[in-house]
């Protein structure tokens, strides 16, 4: 065997090797998982704000989610199970929002900081507690 030929077979098995260890580590389906989970912070997020802003209107929490998102779509719901996401009033300016994730976003040791720090979360149902400003 000459040189190149065998130079070409070592680097088909290193890149064959890298490619099966990344699938190991992070199968397809994990990935997905992630990005869903990265759906439903973003639609936690925006019913954050649309909670701040009706709170802001109208000096006080609302009610239920009706009362602050009739227009919000798919934001209401999970994106892979269909289901509402929920929303309770805790207090006068206090409330949670909950939703059901299938991975976790922090291990141990990990430190996370700025936006993504206050959406941190487990694998299972999660809920965020969030403070209202009545202006």
């Amino acid at each position: 065997m000459n040189k190149g030929k065998g130079i070409l077979i070592a680097a088909s098995v290193l890149i064959a090797a890298t490619i099966a260890v990344s699938i190991i580590q992070n199968p397809p389906s994990l990935e997905r998982a992630r990005r869903i989970d990265q759906m439903r912070v973003s639609s936690l997020t925006t019913l954050e704000r649309r909670v701040s802003s009706y709170a802001s209107q109208n000096k006080k929490l609302p009610a239920d989610v009706q009362a602050f998102c009739s227009n919000c779509g798919d934001d209401r719901k999970d994106p892979e199970t269909q289901a509402p996401y929920e929303y309770t009033a805790l207090t006068d300016k206090d409330y949670a929002l909950c939703a059901t994730f299938a991975t976790e976003t922090l291990r141990k040791g990990q430190r996370v900081t700025g936006y993504q720090s206050e959406w941190q979360h487990e694998a299972g149902r999660v809920c965020f507690k969030r403070t209202a400003r009545l202006q």
